[in-house]
């Protein structure tokens, strides 16, 4: 799973502009066909 911003630490500077908390996992959804779960745990894993 290396496709997506989700594994950047930087996270927040790969989010499209406009897109709030609840956007971001809309966004890496689009992206990555990723579902809540995956994307919740990779943003965690991300942040901590």
């Amino acid at each position: 799973m290396n496709c997506c911003a989700a594994n950047q630490v930087q996270i927040d500077f790969f989010i499209p502009q406009g897109y709030g908390p609840a956007g971001e996992y809309a966004w890496m959804l689009e992206q990555c066909g990723l579902t809540a779960p995956q994307v919740t745990q990779q943003i965690l894993d991300a942040v901590l």
